[in-house]
């Protein structure tokens, strides 16, 4: 056996990017995304879609495409993967079915537009009935863009042609794709009634960025007809889920600094209007993930919480909040904690920690709370490889709140003397410098090797250290700057 030896630029970007596992209803795979995270000759990277038995063995890829195959989405019944290829077209996304007991990939859309995948953010989803798809598309430029561009005319006029996002639906049978969104509306995420007719939506009147900081909780039917507001508040919400008996759909809301990092507290509400109300609210977490238990009594989620990751399931009538499972380690994203679940309610993930990288792991129940297991060893040479330590720092902010962040100390360079140190800052309040394994992305465990310590600090709030999610954004603001505000 060899020593280890020191990290190099080539072993960073040697590492895949494993994304999206996603369990069958069955429980007895998971369809993963693992490619390069680097762009060549493409518009976008080389992933292709993976499975792995949820008994053991051998990981196998499933699709062979030449460019992107991403979003791997099980059809209710589990006999078939929904997934994105840009096969066709570099960087035109379309939607793929392929049959899981075996048989070629069949694509069923032809369509101009990009289908959209900010930060994890799913845009596609099977009906209930498994008979349609429903997908994001952002409108494709119009004939006056293609004949400036064909003529070289660059010149950006900000805002000009506004490119609205839509909901659309494809007939797996007969591959006709309709616009089901209302026209004047951009739709940011959606999500499924159980009864197949509605989609709940976060939404908003104009297409720009800054219009999801005033997006909405809506819904429509898929047939037509007007969209009904549902809560409109001061922050912005996200991840609308419907309960599986129709009658409450729940969300997240905070105010966020960027669209697609949701960590934040948890609501529901009636699914024809009504109170809003807070679960957990004293709850020290921040939720980013979160779906229904098959009675609509519970709800299971995974946050940013104490600095680390934790999984809880949450009783709906009464808030109260139970711990599953609390660890240094995170889920997919380094900022965006998220996981799939099975018939019988165990999940996947894609998990990493400080000394192993992404692998997909699949955790089931126990009177303790959550049983982990290992289902792929997908890189063998990070055993190779010598890494600075990194260890948990905690010291007291402004009006003493506890504070949390990580440091890497440095291992190479010179022996003697004090060393240089890096500080990252990073926004807030949503987001976290997680307990990832740095060596496979960025420059963190670089820096370390080269005699510089690197310390990443959290804001507070965003790693759900005593957060209080009605107010967390303006005590935020508060700790960094020393002074006092107020909501307005």
């Amino acid at each position: 056996m060899t020593s280890p030896r020191a990290l190099t630029l080539e072993d960073v970007v040697g590492f895949k990017r494993v994304t999206d596992a996603q369990i069958s209803p069955d429980g007895d795979v998971v369809a993963f995304v693992m490619g390069d995270q680097f762009t060549a000759d493409t518009k976008l990277p080389r992933p292709n879609v993976w499975i792995v038995s949820c008994a053991g063995g051998e990981p196998t890829q499933l699709t062979n495409g030449p460019r992107s195959d991403t979003t791997p989405r099980w059809s209710p019944d589990g006999r078939t993967l929904a997934f994105l290829s840009d096969r066709e077209q570099d960087g035109q996304r379309q939607i793929c079915l392929l049959p899981i007991n075996g048989g070629e990939a069949m694509q069923i859309t032809r369509i101009e537009g990009n289908v959209p995948t900010p930060r994890g953010l799913s845009p596609t989803a099977w009906s209930p009935d498994g008979k349609t798809i429903a997908f994001l598309m952002t409108d494709p430029e119009t004939e006056e863009e293609k004949r400036r561009k064909r003529e070289k005319d660059d010149a950006i006029e900000f805002e000009r042609y506004p490119k609205y996002t839509r909901l659309y639906l494809v007939d797996v049978e007969t591959k006709e794709v309709s616009c089901v969104s209302p026209d004047g509306l951009q739709v940011w995420e959606f999500c499924w009634a159980p009864s197949g007719r509605e989609v709940a939506v976060v939404a908003s009147d104009l297409p720009f960025e800054q219009s999801w900081y005033s997006c909405r909780l809506a819904k429509f039917s898929v047939a037509g007809g007007t969209t009904l507001t549902l809560h409109h508040g001061k922050r912005q919400v996200s991840s609308p889920a419907w309960s599986p008996d129709g009658t409450l759909i729940a969300f997240l809301s905070s105010s966020w600094s960027d669209r697609g990092l949701v960590a934040g507290g948890i609501f529901v509400m009636p699914a024809d209007g009504g109170e809003v109300r807070e679960l957990g609210a004293g709850d020290a977490s921040s939720t980013s993930w979160l779906q229904w238990s098959d009675d609509s009594q519970r709800l299971l989620a995974v946050a940013h919480e104490r600095g680390g990751t934790g999984t809880a399931e949450i009783e709906v009538a009464s808030g109260a909040c139970k711990s599953l499972w609390h660890g240094e380690a995170t889920f997919a994203e380094p900022n965006w904690l998220q996981f799939s679940r099975d018939n019988a309610g165990s999940i996947a993930v894609v998990r990493e920690d400080t000394e192993t990288p992404r692998d997909i792991w699949l955790a089931g129940r126990s009177p303790a709370g959550i049983e982990w297991k290992r289902l792929t060893r997908l890189h063998p040479q990070a055993d190779d490889l010598r890494l600075a330590p990194m260890e948990t720092i905690h010291w007291k902010g402004t009006d003493g709140w506890d504070m949390q962040g990580l440091l890497i100390r440095a291992t190479g360079g010179p022996s003697q003397g004090r060393r240089p140190m890096v500080t990252v800052v990073h926004g807030g309040p949503t987001s976290a410098q997680t307990y990832g394994y740095y060596a496979s992305h960025g420059w963190f465990q670089l820096l370390a090797d080269q005699g510089v310590t690197v310390f990443l600090p959290n804001p507070r709030g965003s790693t759900g250290w005593g957060l209080e999610f009605a107010g967390s954004n303006i005590g935020d603001m508060g700790a960094r700057t020393g002074r006092t505000f107020r909501e307005v």
